[in-house]
C-alpha cells in the first residue's frame, strides 16, 4: 500500500475532525491525533507545525485519559 503524504492543511483538519466526531472527542484530544498518525499517514514538510503542533503540542491540548502522555 502506498503511503499518502498530505500537503493540504484543510484536508488534514477535515480528517482529524471526522475522527474526533467518530470518537465523540474534541479535535484537540490526543487520541484523535494518535489515531490519525497510527493509520500510517504523513505530512508534507511544514504541515506538522501548521496543523498538528497547535492541536496536540500546546497548552490547550486535551489529554486523553485513555492515552499515556510523555509529559
Amino acid at each position: 500500500m502506498k503511503r499518502k503524504i498530505y500537503s493540504d492543511p484543510e484536508e488534514v483538519r477535515k480528517e482529524l475532525q471526522a475522527i474526533a466526531d467518530e470518537l465523540n472527542l474534541p479535535i484537540n484530544d490526543e487520541k484523535v491525533g494518535f489515531t490519525w498518525v497510527g493509520d500510517g499517514k504523513s505530512l508534507a514538510p511544514g504541515l506538522t507545525e501548521e496543523v498538528l503542533v497547535p492541536l496536540y503540542f500546546s497548552k490547550n491540548q486535551k489529554k486523553s485519559s485513555s492515552c499515556k502522555s510523555l509529559s
